[in-house]
């Protein structure tokens, strides 16, 4: 029964003063958990038969030091993160209670790499300490999708870090299902409109704007539809070289609203000057216009088509005495 089935069968009840029995909701106990997520691990962990977990399940201290981060930054543009030095304190006095997942380093002998639990590493690290680590024999996919149930239990996670791991997942060669998976069951539509954002925006400017917790994907889309003009690059270097001496202390959500701005400005319209070219007889020969554009010369009537072609051939002859009088001028 549905949500609305149910609120008809609620209402029903209280007209006919019956006992029409209710559908109670589904307990988060009987939801399907993935095994590889922290819950799913965790539940395993609980389930088994020994202290520290069985078989591939057992917990294992290794070194903090061995832990390399997953083939996909998940947590980029960080510059400081205000919850470590809570976590220091909190395994500093309590130990470390959620285990971290890692797998066999593919390439390096008595490495790993992090699926989830880097900032559990980074405590550790900072503290001395040996990480409680899960090990499993995990593929790239599956480190993926163990990496996104995680992210999808975080509340800090910006949209500019969801879609710059996007990014580095289909880097990684991943398929958009995959990578649809991973990122908590998004349509491919959404996935490919991720992935969009990220190659339209030099990431020279996502690295210089930040985390940017508060902006969302239209804001985004917004400045990726700015960058589609081809001044739009120089208009935003030049802004932010202006703030050079105070950007870092700009908070990073102002600092997209800054980037924003520059990027989709309208150029200032530049006025347009037309000078009139007479002859003696005070007849228009020609125009000189002066534009945003540029400068030219327009002729006026046959005349000025003859004036104007005379200049054409003058060329060499005017630019000689232009050079020759800039000399002059300097001497």
């Amino acid at each position: 029964m549905n949500k609305r089935n149910e609120k008809k069968a609620r209402m029903a009840a209280i007209l006919s003063d019956s006992n029409v029995p209710v559908v109670k909701p589904v307990s988060r106990a009987t939801e399907e958990v993935s095994p590889i997520s922290p819950i799913g691990l965790m539940k395993s962990l609980a389930s088994s038969t020994s202290p520290s977990g069985a078989g591939s399940m057992a917990v294992k201290a290794i070194p903090a030091s061995a832990c390399e981060p997953s083939f996909a930054n998940d947590r980029q543009l960080e510059d400081f993160d205000e919850e470590l030095n809570n976590l220091v304190q909190s395994i500093k006095s309590q130990g470390q209670l959620v285990p971290i997942l890692v797998r066999p380093h593919p390439t390096e002998d008595g490495q790993y790499q992090i699926a989830y639990g880097h900032r559990r590493v980074k405590a550790c690290k900072e503290l001395g300490f040996a990480v409680r680590a899960i090990v499993k024999n995990l593929n790239d996919e599956e480190l993926a999708i163990a990496q996104g149930k995680e992210n999808q239990e975080r509340k800090n996670t910006s949209f500019i870090q969801r879609a710059l791991w996007v990014a580095s997942l289909d880097k990684k060669g991943l398929t958009r299902k995959v990578i649809a998976d991973a990122a908590g069951g998004g349509d491919l539509t959404t996935i490919s409109k991720l992935k969009k954002i990220i190659h339209a925006i030099p990431y020279e400017f996502i690295a210089k704007i930040g985390h940017a917790p508060k902006i969302g994907r239209t804001k985004w889309e917004r400045l990726a539809k700015g960058f589609e003009n081809p001044r739009a690059e120089k208009r935003v270097r030049l802004k932010i070289n202006t703030l050079s001496g105070t950007w870092p202390q700009i908070d990073s959500d102002k600092r997209f609203d800054i980037v924003l701005e520059a990027a989709v400005r309208e150029e200032k319209s530049i006025s347009t000057l037309k000078i009139q070219v007479k002859d003696s007889g005070e007849n228009n020969v020609a125009e000189i216009v002066n534009s945003a554009s540029g400068t030219k010369i327009v002729s006026k009537g046959k005349e000025g088509k003859v004036f104007v072609d005379w200049i054409s051939r003058q060329m060499d002859l005017l630019m000689h005495q232009y050079e020759e009088s800039k000399k002059g001028s300097s001497s």
